[in-house]
C-alpha cells in the first residue's frame, strides 16, 4: 500500500474579498482520503489553506511524511499555484514523486494544463473516488496510469529531478459515481475542524447531498465537472453524516455546498422530516444554496422549521436581456419574489450578483446596482462576470475577442475583470464593483440590520465582527 499526501493548497489570499470570508474544509480531498484510506493506503491530508500555511512550510511537512504520491486540487485561478507547489515537490525528493492535480480547471483543460504547467504530472478529468485507489497504486509503483480512465498524463516519466519532453496522453472519462451512499463520509478527523468559518458561523463545516446540476447557466462549470443528472445521497445518510460530525466535532452549523439544494421537492421535505425524526433539527442549524425558481413559501416554512437558517441564491443581472444572455433561466419577478419569501419566513438570505457581464451596456449595469439595493438581500456578494474554460461563456468570449487575458491566475472572480467591456475601461469596471459594494453595504439602516441579526443570535457575534472587519478593510482601504 503506498503513502499520499493530499493539500489543499493556500489560496485564500488570492481569492478572498467582502463577499468571500468564508473558509471551509476541502471537502473533495477529505472524500478522496477516505476512499483511500478504506482502500489500505496511509493518508496525510493538510489544509494548508485553513491553516495559513506557505508553501515552504508545505514542503516541510510532506518531506516528513515521505509520500509516494502528492495529490491536490485546483480551479482555474489556483492552478498556478498548484503548479509552483508541484514543482517544488519534485525538488524536494531525489527520486519521482508523482503530482495528482484534479478540480475544475484540470477537468476542462487536461492536455493543455499538462503543457502549460510542468509541476502536474496527472490530471484527473471529473470525479476521483472511483478511480482514486488504483490511480494511486499505479503511480506508487512507478507506472503510467495507462489503464486508469479519468486521467490524462505525460508518456514519458519523470526521472529524478530532470524531465524529458512528452506527449500527453488523456483517457476517457470515468463514469461518475452513482450511488453516493456508497462513498464513506469525508475523512474529517485528518481535517482542522476549528478552523472553518462563514458570514455568521464560526466553527462551522459543509456538507455535501448531490451532485451534478441540471441548469443552463452558461457561466457555470458545475455541469462539465458532475454532469447536469442530479445524483443524491438519501436523506438519511446525509442526517446520520450530521449526526456523527456534530458528536465528534461540537459542530453546531453545517453549509450545504449544493449548487440547487431544492431540484427535487420531496427530497428536501424528505431530509426535513429526517432532521426532525433525528431530533438534529433542534440541535444544528444549515444553510443552502438553490435557485430562485425552485423555492416556496410553504417549502421554506418546512426548511426554517428544520433548521434552516440562511438562504443563498443568485441574482446574478438586474437587466433581463443580461439575465437571457447568461441563460439564468429565472425571470427578475420570481428574484424578488424568491428573496422576499425568505424574509418573510425569517431566513437571513445571501445573494450573488454580477458586473462586466458579455455585451453589458452602462443601463444594464446601472439596473443591476438598481436591482440589488431594491431586493435587499442581507448580504451581497458582487462579482465580476468571469468565463471559466469549460463553460459556454469562455467559449462565447473568446470567440468574439472579449478575453482580456488568458492568464489563469487573473481569474479571480472577486478581485479581477478578464472579460473586455465596450464601454468602460478595466479599472473603471472595478471602481463601478466597489462603488456598488458601497452603496449596498455603506447604508445605515444596512448597517443596523446586520447589527440587529448578530444580537439575534449570539452564537454568530464572532464570524460576524470578523466579516465586517474584512468588509471594512475591503470596501474602504486602499485598492
Amino acid at each position: 500500500m503506498a503513502r499520499i499526501a493530499l493539500v489543499n493548497l493556500p489560496f485564500q489570499a488570492e481569492v478572498a474579498s467582502v463577499a468571500q470570508t468564508s473558509v471551509g474544509p476541502p471537502m473533495g480531498l477529505a472524500y478522496l482520503a477516505a476512499v483511500l484510506r478504506d482502500a489500505g493506503h496511509t493518508v496525510r491530508l493538510l489544509d494548508a489553506n485553513a491553516l495559513g500555511l506557505s508553501l515552504g512550510d508545505i514542503g516541510r511537512e510532506i518531506v516528513d511524511f515521505e509520500p509516494q504520491v502528492v495529490g491536490t486540487t485546483a480551479a482555474t485561478p489556483s492552478i498556478g499555484l498548484a503548479d509552483r507547489f508541484g514543482r517544488m515537490v519534485h525538488n524536494l525528493f531525489s527520486h519521482p514523486v508523482p503530482v495528482v492535480v484534479g478540480g475544475p480547471h484540470a477537468s476542462a483543460l487536461p492536455a493543455e494544463t499538462l503543457a502549460q504547467f510542468p509541476g502536474i504530472d496527472v490530471a484527473v478529468v471529473g470525479e476521483g473516488e472511483s478511480i482514486a485507489a488504483p490511480l494511486v497504486s499505479t503511480l506508487a509503483e512507478g507506472l503510467l496510469p495507462e489503464r486508469i480512465p479519468g486521467v490524462a498524463f505525460r508518456t514519458e516519466k519523470r526521472s529524478g529531478r530532470s524531465r524529458v519532453d512528452a506527449d500527453v496522453q488523456v483517457n476517457p472519462q470515468a463514469p461518475p459515481v452513482q450511488e453516493l451512499d456508497r462513498l464513506p463520509f469525508p475523512a474529517r478527523d485528518l481535517l482542522p475542524n476549528r478552523r472553518y468559518r462563514t458570514i455568521d458561523a464560526w466553527p462551522t463545516t459543509c456538507m455535501v447531498a448531490m451532485r451534478g446540476c441540471p441548469a443552463g447557466c452558461n457561466y457555470c462549470n458545475v455541469p462539465g465537472l458532475a454532469g447536469r443528472m442530479v445524483r443524491r445521497r438519501t436523506p438519511q445518510n446525509v442526517v446520520a453524516e450530521m449526526t456523527d460530525v456534530s458528536a465528534r466535532y461540537g459542530v453546531r452549523h453545517f453549509s450545504f455546498l449544493d449548487d440547487t439544494f431544492s431540484t427535487s421537492r420531496s427530497w428536501v421535505e424528505s431530509f426535513c422530516q429526517a432532521l426532525a425524526t433525528s431530533g438534529l433539527s433542534s440541535e444544528v442549524t444549515w444553510s443552502c444554496l438553490t435557485r430562485p425558481d425552485l423555492v416556496d413559501l410553504p417549502l421554506l416554512r418546512t426548511m426554517k422549521e428544520a433548521g434552516l437558517t440562511r438562504l443563498e441564491m443568485g441574482i446574478e443581472s438586474g437587466s433581463p436581456a443580461v439575465l437571457d444572455m447568461l441563460g439564468k433561466g429565472a425571470r427578475i419577478e420570481q428574484i424578488r419574489e424568491a428573496f422576499s419569501m425568505a424574509r418573510q419566513v425569517g431566513l437571513v438570505t445571501l445573494g450573488f450578483a454580477m458586473v462586466n457581464t458579455p455585451e453589458e451596456t452602462l443601463e444594464d449595469l446601472e439596473k443591476t446596482a438598481e436591482e440589488v439595493l431594491s431586493i435587499d438581500p442581507d448580504f451581497l456578494q458582487l462579482s465580476f462576470c468571469t468565463p471559466y474554460p469549460g463553460t459556454l461563456l469562455f467559449d462565447y468570449c473568446r470567440e468574439n475577442g472579449l478575453l482580456l487575458t488568458t492568464d489563469w491566475e487573473e481569474y479571480r472572480f472577486l478581485r479581477t475583470p478578464v472579460i473586455r467591456h465596450r464601454h468602460l475601461t478595466d479599472s473603471q469596471v472595478v471602481d463601478r464593483h466597489r462603488e456598488i459594494l458601497r452603496r449596498f453595504y455603506a447604508r445605515p439602516g444596512k448597517a443596523a440590520r446586520l447589527a440587529r441579526l448578530a444580537l439575534l443570535h449570539p452564537s454568530t457575534a464572532k464570524s460576524f465582527a470578523f466579516t465586517s472587519y474584512l468588509a471594512v478593510r475591503h470596501l474602504f482601504g486602499k485598492r
